[in-house]
This record gives structure tokens, C-alpha cells and sequence, in this order.
């Protein structure tokens, strides 16, 4: 049985990571309807000390495909090379899948795409220099636990997450209603409860979120989470919503 089929299902992730979630979704008779709520944008880097540096780390350990977008873009505007001797992590699939697009090697990927696997699977730290390219604002518990175990950490901000709240015509697109909104980032949660709250046609619509991060700003933020995938990638938030939609209605 089809589950999802004909169910209106709100994508709200940036461009590149939507289409392949849109994609999953279309292939099981759904109809996604892309709402990008949040814009990725470049830093203006005050400390560039990293990009010169970088054969000093042992670790490079990046936590979302955007933060390697960004820093491959980055290192190759400073025109230097990427070192061999350095080690580098991936949280999940889809930042393992960035990393190889520049045709680096991948040393360690946790089982689960959060941050605290990555601490308790990487192996022994103590003393190693670890890079962590992120988001302004990102979360610190990787940082901290690792620098708990005895790692040297540097937090290195290179991109923001900004609000790409929709125009009134986009959300025309989602009338006369929707069955569920996915949400793939804090930052979409903080859209999403705004959209919400200026359209009340769409305050109790069901949201699943790709992680417990998401899911813990959107309980926070009072959205009516209704599904938390299991593997935090967008096939384990595909067969979450399978999951889901082969429930009977209460």
C-alpha cells in the first residue's frame, strides 16, 4: 500500500537538499510543494588563520553539506590545497556525498547524524587539533564534549542560516490545505512558526522533523510535532512519513 499518495507534503528545505527529499517523495506518488524557508549565506571571513593552517589539524569535521560547500568555495578563492595528512568527518549521507563531490576522502561517519555519535564513535582525541567549519550560531555540544575528551577545538563560523520567510503568492500554492510540513533545521522551525502564526489556516498542520535538534526547537516553539525520523537523513524522514500515513486517523 502507497501511504503516501496524493498526500500534500510541505518540503522546506534550501534548493539542493529539497530536490532530492521532493524527488523521494514524488517517486511514492506524494506531491511535494517546496517552501524554502531559510537562505544559506557566506561569511565574510575576519579570521582566515584556518585556511593557511590547516595542515596543523588532525581533524576536519563538517556537520551539514553546507558548511563543506562553503569551505571548498572558500579554500579555493584563498588558492591554497586541501592537506592529505588531515583526517576528515562527515555527520551523515549527504555531507559524506559533498565531501566526495570535491574529491576528498572520508575517514569516519557516525552510525546516527548527530553530534553526540560523532563524540562517542571518532576515537581518541585527546591532544588532537580539530577545525570545526559551521554555521553562525550553531550548536556547541560537539565542541564541548570533545574538548571534554581532551581535543584542542576550533569553532569556525563560515556561513549564516537567514529567514526566507515565503511571499503571500507562494503560500497561495498551499490552499486549499496540506497534510504535513517537514522541517530539516532549527532555523526552518523558527520560519515555519512564523508563517504560521500569519496564517492561521496553517497553525495545526502536522510537522515531522529529520532529528531530535529539529524536533526539540519545534516542541519548543509550540508546532504540532506529529513525526521524528529515526535516521536523520531525508530517506529516514521518507520512510518516517510511511510510517506516519499508514496509521489509522484518530
Amino acid at each position: 500500500m502507497n501511504t503516501l499518495k496524493d498526500k500534500r507534503i510541505v518540503v522546506t528545505r534550501p534548493p539542493a537538499p529539497a530536490a532530492e527529499l521532493c524527488a523521494a517523495l514524488a517517486a511514492r506518488g506524494a506531491i511535494p510543494l517546496h517552501l524554502p524557508l531559510i537562505a544559506i549565506e557566506p561569511l565574510t571571513l575576519v579570521d582566515t588563520a584556518p585556511l593557511a593552517q590547516l595542515a596543523d589539524y588532525d581533524w576536519l569535521i563538517f556537520t551539514s553539506a553546507n558548511g563543506v560547500t562553503t569551505f571548498a568555495a572558500q579554500l579555493q578563492q584563498a588558492g591554497h590545497a586541501f592537506p592529505a595528512s588531515v583526517r576528515m568527518a562527515a555527520i551523515g549521507p549527504a555531507t559524506t556525498r559533498a565531501i566526495l563531490q570535491h574529491g576528498w576522502p572520508v575517514h569516519f561517519t557516525p552510525r546516527e547524524a548527530v553530534a553526540e555519535a560523532i563524540v562517542a564513535e571518532i576515537g581518541a582525541v585527546r591532544g588532537r587539533q580539530i577545525l570545526l567549519p559551521c554555521a553562525e550560531a550553531a550548536r556547541e555540544t560537539l565542541a564541548v564534549e570533545l574538548e571534554r575528551r581532551g581535543a584542542r577545538v576550533n569553532i569556525w563560523p563560515i556561513y549564516r542560516t537567514r529567514p526566507a520567510l515565503p511571499a503571500p503568492s507562494e503560500l497561495q500554492r498551499l490552499h486549499p490545505g496540506i497534510d504535513l510540513v517537514t522541517l530539516a533545521s532549527a532555523s526552518a522551525a523558527r520560519s515555519w512558526a512564523e508563517v504560521a502564526r500569519q496564517n492561521p489556516f496553517l497553525r495545526m498542520a502536522p510537522i515531522a522533523c529529520i532529528g531530535p535538534t529539529t524536533a526539540h526547537a519545534a516542541h519548543t516553539l509550540s508546532l504540532p510535532v506529529k513525526v521524528t525520523a529515526v535516521t536523520h537523513t531525508n530517506a529516514g524522514l521518507v520512510t518516517a512519513l510511511e510510517t506516519f500515513f499508514s496509521q489509522p486517523e484518530p
